[in-house]
């Protein structure tokens, strides 16, 4: 980053000849320097609140051309000094314009590597200040940080759980812990809001962030939704509660798929056991789930989590079917069906959640 401290207003002035409206220095004593980007060999002030930003107009505008814009003095149009240079007034929060403007000067490096609760603050105020100044390097590469941690992949999202799951049962905990705390975790509701704030609406990534928020959010009002959902705008509540509803209902239809239908390889119907067994695995799977899951089966139904549900029942139904007396050649089928519909349900969570092209 360029070498940067405070100079001396009158050093300054007599450097630089003063044109058009000066500050007086009464108000001026009231400005402070910021301590790492006011550069002694700057030639432009940004002013945010109180604080002083004193940059090089051609580092700027090179990077962004809406500052290219702002510092370039229009025909006829009044401009105001401080210290002898052009002052631009920025109605932009400070720290924002301070995590923005380092990047600017770190090569346009996102020192942020990984995405967490400690850095999301910085890493959002730069997402804010590149998407509404038009840089799109950084900008890129926040978005790609948080399309690792909400893919769009099953197969990811898949990898995702299971190392969550991993992390929750190796701290020995004997029963279902709950959900992360909102506290500790970046909330997807947080998440989706700044996206907005930044005109982003492509639904591959806004897909999986309203999935995560649904399993968070089982119902509304009241404590379990807190703050954090009331930053959604009222088009996207209206989304997520519609989203909820349609992942239900499919939740449901899913536990109620007719047995006789997968077992149509049977030229004569399926066999009495095949029915019998894949009728009782639904209640038998029940208590497995709730003893080896990070969250009970019940409360997945709660919590609305069909992905990782149809997922667990999956991994147990060939073995599962069989000791209940159904044929090796239905529990496969079965667990085809349903390993199928669990894809399909991922595959339509955009729609589900209203996420189309055009939606607002």
């Amino acid at each position: 980053m360029a070498s940067s401290s405070s100079s001396s207003p009158a050093k300054l002035d007599r450097k630089r000849p003063r044109l058009g409206s000066e500050i007086p220095a009464d108000d001026a004593k009231v400005f402070v320097n910021h301590p790492t980007l006011y550069c002694e060999d700057g030639n432009v002030i940004l002013k945010c609140g109180r604080t002083l930003f004193c940059i090089h107009r051609s580092l700027l505008s090179r990077h962004s051309t809406v500052f290219g814009d702002l510092l370039t003095p229009r025909e006829g149009q009044k401009r105001e000094f401080l210290r002898g240079l052009p002052l631009v007034i920025l109605d932009d929060d400070r720290d924002d314009i301070e995590a923005f403007l380092k990047v600017i000067y770190d090569g346009m490096r996102v020192d942020c590597p990984n995405l967490t609760i400690e850095t999301f603050p910085t890493l959002s105020a730069i997402l804010r200040m590149s998407t509404k100044y038009g840089v799109e390097i950084p900008r890129q590469e926040i978005l790609a940080k948080l399309r690792e941690e909400w893919p769009s992949s099953l197969d990811k999202h898949d990898a995702k759980y299971a190392a969550f799951r991993l992390r929750i049962n190796g701290q020995g905990q004997q029963n279902d812990p709950p959900l992360p705390v909102d506290d500790a975790i970046i909330h997807p509701a947080v998440v989706i809001s700044l996206l907005r704030q930044c005109n982003y609406s492509d639904p591959d990534l806004l897909a999986p962030l309203f999935y995560d928020l649904s399993i968070r959010t089982w119902q509304f009002g009241g404590a379990a939704v807190g703050n954090n959902v009331s930053s959604l705008s009222s088009a996207d509540t209206e989304r997520l509660i519609v989203g909820v509803e349609m992942l239900r209902n499919c939740f449901t239809m899913f536990s109620r798929v007719p047995f006789n239908v997968l077992c149509a390889q049977h030229a004569q119907g399926p066999p009495p056991n095949c029915l019998q067994g894949s009728a009782r695995f639904w209640d038998v799977c029940v208590p497995y789930l709730g003893q080896t899951g990070v969250i009970g089966l019940r409360d997945r139904i709660k919590l609305c989590m069909p992905i990782e549900t149809i997922g667990d029942l999956v991994k147990i139904a060939d073995q599962g079917l069989r000791q209940l007396g159904v044929c090796p050649q239905c529990a496969k089928a079965i667990e085809t069906v349903w390993s199928a519909s669990r894809k399909v349900i991922w595959e339509k969570i955009a729609v589900y959640f209203e996420l189309g092209v055009g939606a607002p």
